[in-house]
């Protein structure tokens, strides 16, 4: 199962599917199974804005999170952990956090989890009001993917440099 981003349209299925599928899971005793759907059902609880039930879902998981071995779930956990926090406007320890997750999965090799956490940061920073560093992380972000031949990834960081910058009435240079 691979986590990804839902889009605010799906997220009351995605929960609804995300859900069942953790319940079930959770029957059968498969804890890094039941670890992965509980992360996509707080995530789609994030989506919808539940904040207090996506915290509640994140709060069952850590005793799960404790006991894996998998490195990528437990950094996946902080992950999502803190993409919550900037909800409850602890942007500082949704910083440390995430930046954290970002080096950890960048040292492991795992460039998927390293673009999420980066991505993250650099929403965490908008919500802070760092228009200029989210700008500047998601322009690194793009340099990395064009660089490692990404193009399509380097468009959808661009776009998203873009959006960030419209919000603000922040002008890009052109590429």
């Amino acid at each position: 199962m691979i986590l990804q981003d839902i889009p605010k349209a799906r997220a009351a299925d995605a929960e609804r599917d995300a859900r069942a599928c953790r319940d079930e899971l959770d029957k059968e005793q498969l804890l890094d199974d039941e670890l992965e759907a509980g992360l996509v059902f707080a995530r789609a609880l994030l989506a919808q804005s539940k904040i207090a039930e996506a915290k509640s879902e994140m709060g069952k998981l850590r005793p799960l999170q404790e006991k894996t071995e998998n490195r990528e779930l437990s950094l996946r956990f902080s992950l999502e952990l803190g993409r919550i926090l900037p909800a409850e406007h602890d942007l500082r320890s949704a910083h440390t956090l995430v930046e954290l997750v970002s080096k950890s999965s960048e040292s492991s090799g795992s460039t998927e989890m390293a673009r999420e956490a980066q991505m993250a940061l650099a929403e965490i920073q908008e919500s802070s009001g760092d228009t200029s560093g989210a700008l500047k992380q998601l322009n690194l972000l793009e340099a990395r993917e064009r660089s490692a031949g990404l193009l399509l990834l380097a468009r959808k960081t661009r776009a998203v440099q873009v959006n960030v910058a419209d919000s603000r009435n922040v002008s890009l240079p052109n590429r």
